[in-house]
């Protein structure tokens, strides 16, 4: 009942009364999976002046905001993964911090590699703290940050990566924040969404470069074990010019990106 007043709320509904309240936990009670025909039955009672096309539509809002995944031709059933709460470290939140203290109103975000370990087989024993900012501040966030740190790389690239970042346990790592990437906030830290993380890593750049060898394995656990919003990675992906090889790649692994 609460993924429907979920959805309720996105789109702004009708307030539901008691009993279509209980004739939507007669339809969703105890069943895995729901036809089109019926989530279309369901809309029609709440937009009663919208035509089929409008309802489909909002049908393939449902499914692309990763609300509801399709279970099989016709067929769909609600999204009852977990959202991804990865743990912060103190380290990260030190980091965090730091940069919000000095730099209040700039964009950014912060994450820790160690959060792919989750999903690798290979697990990597390096560590790199990455702090993403805008591209006006990045510099000036990196001096900052090496005031009180070592290790601390600036956009780096092969060559940094080979000589000096490879050979350090404990790394971090100020980069360009993409604009528009998609994050959220968890216990007040600003960090990526987990389909910026997917998006990144199928670019596959120096930072990525340990997870490509388990990249298939990463791919197949995050959309099994957690909640993903298939329309966010689109655009994400769109934002860094991957769209198609991005939704092609993902497609054995949702049928929302078919």
């Amino acid at each position: 009942m609460a993924n429907f007043n979920y959805i309720c709320q996105i789109f702004e509904f009708i307030p539901l009364n008691n009993n279509l309240e209980n004739s939507i936990k007669e339809l969703i009670s105890e069943r895995t999976s729901i036809k089109t025909e019926e989530i279309i039955g369901f809309l029609q009672k709440i937009y009663p002046n919208s035509n089929n096309s409008t309802l489909r539509w909002r049908l393939y809002d449902l499914k692309n905001r990763g609300i509801l995944k399709q279970a099989g031709r016709g067929v769909y059933s609600l999204n009852r993964k977990a959202d991804y709460q990865p743990e912060l470290s103190p380290e990260l939140k030190g980091l965090y911090k730091t940069v919000l203290k000095s730099f209040p109103y700039i964009s950014f975000c912060v994450w820790d590699s160690n959060w792919f370990n989750e999903f690798m087989v290979h697990q990597a024993f390096k560590r790199y703290y990455v702090v993403e900012v805008e591209k006006e501040a990045v510099e000036s966030v990196f001096y900052k940050i090496t005031e009180k740190n070592k290790n601390v790389f600036f956009n780096p690239q092969k060559d940094t990566f080979d000589k000096y970042i490879l050979n350090s346990d404990v790394a971090i790592i100020v980069i360009s924040l993409i604009s528009e990437s998609p994050l959220l906030q968890m216990n007040k830290i600003i960090i990526p969404s987990l389909e910026k993380l997917i998006v990144d890593c199928i670019v596959g750049d120096e930072l990525y470069a340990t997870q490509q060898n388990d990249i298939e394995y990463i791919l197949q656990s995050t959309f099994e074990r957690y909640n993903i919003n298939p329309a966010k990675i689109k655009r994400y992906a769109s934002r860094r010019n991957i769209k198609d090889k991005v939704v092609s790649y993902l497609s054995k692994y949702s049928a929302n990106f078919n």
